[in-house]
């Protein structure tokens, strides 16, 4: 769990991609003025769920440190052998 090397991050205006014809995401398609309904659609939805929704409390809130996977470079090698949490 390297939460520090995976942040959260909020666009806004959110991105939007037409998956269909653009399935590496290259064009974002936000500005386009006729998909804006679309977009406010989707914004509106997200709002209402997000609302809606009801949060748990985390199942990995507390945790043995080496019980998660390790956080060094997966390109390292032999790997895995050569993978391991830094002692604390």
């Amino acid at each position: 769990m390297c939460t520090s090397r995976h942040t959260l991050t909020e666009h806004n205006p959110p991105l939007l991609y037409d998956l269909s014809v653009d399935p590496g995401e290259r064009w974002n398609i936000a500005n386009d003025t006729s998909r804006q309904p679309l977009l406010m659609n989707l914004t509106a939805w997200r709002t209402q769920h997000m609302a809606d929704m009801t949060w748990m409390t985390s199942a990995t809130q507390d945790h043995e440190e080496r019980s998660q996977p390790c956080c060094t470079d997966r390109l390292c090698n032999p790997y895995p052998a050569c993978c391991d949490c830094p002692d604390k």
